[in-house]
């Protein structure tokens, strides 16, 4: 899958994977969470996809390496949406 969104993302911006993993009883719940952050941080084109009997997730966003301010907070805020 990540050779697929590589391919057809804007010029100037970077593909970041991430890995996460929850409780399997949790998973529904932390996909909806993902998808809301996806929303607030205008990831149109981010993609879900994992291991859910491992409750295993990864996640592809397309960020443009322009906006340095954006790009070093994102993970923080992405990684700690259940703390």
């Amino acid at each position: 899958m990540y050779p697929s969104v590589a391919a057809v993302r804007a010029k100037g911006t970077s593909v970041m994977l991430e890995d996460v993993a929850v409780p399997v009883e949790k998973l529904g719940e932390a996909i909806e969470d993902l998808q809301q952050l996806f929303v607030k941080f205008n990831y149109d084109n981010a993609l879900v996809f994992g291991h859910a009997k491992d409750g295993n997730l990864h996640f592809l966003v397309s960020q443009s390496v322009r906006r340095r301010q954006i790009y070093s907070r994102l993970p923080h805020s992405m990684m700690n949406w259940r703390t």
